[in-house]
């Protein structure tokens, strides 16, 4: 669909001007976009009073508001030439209603992101947006060098079951269902998009289940039926105390027959170099591998659009994306010195992984007069295999260490799983932004599979069981069964989701500046599971389950227009989150189990759902030299799925337990006090706490009432760009800084799986700096990411409670290159 002008900015036109990368550039054909706001030196008690006040006003219509798709530290992709001239802060255009306006009109909370401005900060993935990103957060759990991960918005996540956030490469959902421990989201890499959108709050209206949270959008760049377009881009870099990295990727865009068949295509790869080296755990001298937490990552996309008639386009597009790990970046406190640059483990075997996805996708855009026929048809297939060191794991589990006292003793781990998903949708909406009524109506099918398998090596287990047992025994003479295929434990769940939904929403002009907006999808849902097990440690079984339901998923909204270019909303919404299955808890974990009070864990578990309520304002002051952007939130979960630890079997499960409820804010603001200097600041607070008691057998807990969500309360992102004339072309200095606030959980001895010897996450410091200078599109820059070097230690972790090694978790140590890109 082709961009259409701002309902409150009929004077601006769009034309391109890739020198103002400010971090805030926003414009009506490209993304941009820029959180911000305050100061980091105010005292937490001054930041919520100034907060509140500056909140109060924006909804009372003084317009403290901003577009919160200014990009917090991007560069302007398409700004308007005027607006350059005057100083102006630009306008970006997003698509989170499922249609093309300028984000400045759209009444809910985002984040906005173009290519250039993720160029200008050196984003290279979605862990680099989260940072950035007000009100979000994102762990990566690299054990084994699997990429576990986890992501919250505005303190809504879970690390199992379906996904409380969804993910979307254009309009084909791609988050995965977490079962047990080896599935995880997939991220498209950042090369070669047009922009990425992070929507907070449930999106359950529009995106459906697994949007409770929120969603993030990869959105591709399309061809381009009448002009040629290239955009390559390359760096190189070194990191202190590691290896190099380098990149080198190219997009092409070409119009095969003017205004008629235009192609797409782009090939990208990156290599990270390591960090950290694996040491013999028991010669810590000798250096095995050096820079072990080495990464690769290629990704290639091809587009063809078709244009028959004048108001039909047809787009088949194919993404492939690899990324190959080793090592994962986590090093032993007790071999390491981060102050002296040393950062060691010492895994007894090396660990690799591979994840690889494809997506091929058909989309159709057809005008129909005062409608648009839209419908997405996609088939997504991944699979992913991680090998890590399982060794710590059995010999904490048979032998209560997780350092074995049997010389070259081993236990290789295997982590498959693989990913099968097709999605169709079609949508009928109106297209014309000046009638009181827009609406969109459509359907949305889904079949997903998916397959996760575990293993075990059980190669060495006589060795521990002899070692246990003081004389020569064997597998089957100890356990009552031999190994399977040399292997001791091994699980394989499959499982499968299905959704059916109807949806649409209204937006209804009950004045030319007061709208009210109306949502409903009902869906029906239905997830069928097979977990089967065979070998020693956890014995032969095969177990069904089943559950279905009909979710659905309401949204109420009304947005003021105000004289002063400014948008007042308020917003009612729910999402939810469907159920599973799982099977039974192991005769093994008996004991775990009389102390929770159970004799076996649930079978089934239900759904959780979300209510949030918001409210927000938008605007623009001095001459549109200052955009802000506010909102306030409060969201209530009910019914949270969550994992209860069985620490002595070192194995958990699901089950529904307990409320919780999240308040909070996000501001930004972004201001150009003269032309040549771009100023952006955001800031979040997230109140996220357990509104209820789970107790169990006395007098132990899951949960307390206002026991925390396990995230940090505050996100603070701050940048500047200074831009100057050098030649023929344009120069300039940036800098970025981000923070988080500590988790400040108070200890809490009777929770289960509580590890007193783990302190909580404490707080973080990362400032970047970049300069540059762009002549006719070539844009050439030094940087230096994590310039003071912050060596903070916030992923402090062990396998299991009896374990005596403990993990660190860091920042990549600072780290100097050079990128050259170039787009026409």
């Amino acid at each position: 669909m082709s961009a259409r002008p701002s309902r409150r900015r009929r004077s601006a036109s769009p034309a391109t001007n890739p020198q103002e990368v400010a971090a805030l550039c926003r414009v009506p054909t490209k993304n941009r976009e820029k959180p911000g706001v305050t100061t980091g030196s105010l005292t937490v008690t001054r930041m919520k009073t100034t907060i509140r006040r500056a909140l109060v006003l924006g909804v009372c219509g003084l317009a403290i508001t901003s577009a919160h798709a200014q990009e917090p530290t991007a560069n302007n992709t398409a700004q308007n030439e005027a607006e350059a001239d005057d100083g102006a802060v630009g306008e970006i255009v997003v698509t989170a209603r499922r249609r093309t306006e300028a984000l400045s009109d759209v009444p809910v909370s985002i984040t906005a992101f173009s290519q250039e401005g993720l160029d200008k900060i050196g984003a290279r993935d979605v862990d680099d947006i989260t940072r950035l990103t007000p009100g979000v957060q994102f762990q990566r759990n690299t054990f084994g060098a699997s990429n576990r991960s986890s992501i919250s918005i505005r303190g809504i996540s879970s690390t199992v079951g379906a996904n409380t956030v969804g993910v979307y490469l254009d309009d084909t959902p791609i988050q995965v269902r977490n079962i047990y421990f080896s599935s995880t989201n997939a991220y498209p890499r950042l090369f070669d998009l047009d922009r990425v959108e992070v929507l907070r709050g449930p999106q359950g209206t529009l995106f459906g289940a697994g949007s409770q949270g929120g969603t993030v959008r990869f959105i591709s760049p399309q061809p381009d039926l009448q002009d040629t377009h290239v955009y390559a881009r390359g760096e190189v870099a070194s990191t202190r105390y590691g290896a190099a990295s380098y990149e080198a990727g190219v997009a092409v865009g070409v119009p095969l027959v003017t205004d008629k068949i235009a192609i797409r295509a782009s090939g990208w790869h990156r290599r990270d170099g390591g960090w950290i080296d694996r040491v013999d755990l028991y010669d810590q001298d000798r250096v095995l591998e050096k820079n072990v937490n080495h990464s690769e990552a290629t990704v290639g996309r091809i587009a063809i659009t078709f244009a028959p008639t004048e108001n039909l386009t047809i787009t088949p597009s194919f993404l492939y994306q690899e990324e190959k790990s080793n090592g994962g970046n986590v090093y032993w406190l007790s071999l390491s010195d981060p102050d002296k640059g040393i950062y060691r483990n010492a895994s007894n075997l090396g660990s690799t992984g591979k994840d690889r996805f494809g997506i091929a996708a058909l989309a159709l855009n057809w005008e129909l007069g005062g409608v648009d026929l839209v419908t997405n048809t996609s088939y997504f297939k991944r699979n992913s295999d991680f090998f890590p060191d399982y060794t710590g794991t059995v010999s904490s589990t048979l032998l209560g260490t997780a350092q074995p006292p049997i010389p070259g003793l081993t236990a290789q781990g295997y982590w498959l799983d693989d990913q099968e998903n097709f999605t169709q949708e079609i949508r009928l909406q109106s297209n014309d932004s000046s009638a009181r009524l827009s609406w969109v109506v459509g359907a949305f099918y889904s079949h997903a599979k998916q397959r996760a398998r575990q293993f075990i090596d059980g190669s060495q287990f006589d060795r521990i069981l002899e070692y246990l047992a003081g004389f020569p025994i064997s597998v089957e003479e100890y356990f009552g069964s031999p190994l399977v295929d040399g292997f001791a434990y091994i699980t394989d769940d499959r499982t499968k989701d299905e959704q059916l939904a109807a949806f649409g929403q209204l937006d209804y002009k009950l004045t030319d500046r007061l709208t009210v907006t109306g949502g409903l999808r009902v869906s029906y849902t239905k997830f069928d599971f097979v977990s089967s097990t065979d070998g020693p440690y956890f014995g032969k079984s095969s177990v069904p389950g089943s559950t279905s339901q009909t979710p659905v998923t309401p949204k109420f909204g009304i947005s003021y227009e105000t004289d002063g270019d400014g948008l007042l909303y308020a917003n009612i919404s729910k999402g939810f989150r469907v159920g599973g299955a799982q099977r039974p808890a192991p005769v093994t974990c008996a004991g775990d189990l009389a102390a929770l009070g159970i004799d076996q864990i649930p079978q089934t578990y239900g759904s959780d759902s979300v209510w949030a309520y918001e409210a927000g304002a938008k605007g623009t002051f001095f001459d549109r030299k200052v955009q802000a952007e506010a909102s306030i939130f409060q969201l209530d979960w009910s019914n949270i799925q969550r994992s209860v630890s069985l620490g002595q079997c070192n194995l958990s499960y699901i089950d529904n337990l307990g409320s919780a409820r999240s308040r909070g804010f996000d501001l930004a603001i972004t201001a150009r006090p003269v032309p040549a200097l771009t100023l952006g600041a955001s800031v979040s607070y997230t109140n996220a706490k357990y509104a209820v008691d789970v107790p169990v057998a006395p007098p132990n807990f899951i949960v307390r009432d206002g026991d925390t969500l396990g995230i940090r309360p505050w996100t603070v992102y701050l940048n500047g760009q200074l831009d100057f004339p050098l030649g023929s072309g344009e120069a300039y200095i940036r800098a970025d800084y981000s923070y988080e606030s500590k988790n400040k959980q108070a200890p809490r001895p009777n929770r289960v799986g509580y590890d007193p010897l783990i302190p909580r996450p404490p707080e973080t410091h990362l400032v970047s700096m970049r300069a540059g200078s762009n002549f006719d599109g070539l844009d050439v820059s030094v940087f230096v990411d994590n310039l003071f070097d912050s060596k903070t230690n916030f992923g402090l972790n062990r396998d299991t409670s009896n374990s005596p090694v403990f993990y660190g978790g860091s920042f990549r140590p600072r780290t100097v290159g050079l990128t050259v890109s170039y787009r026409k």
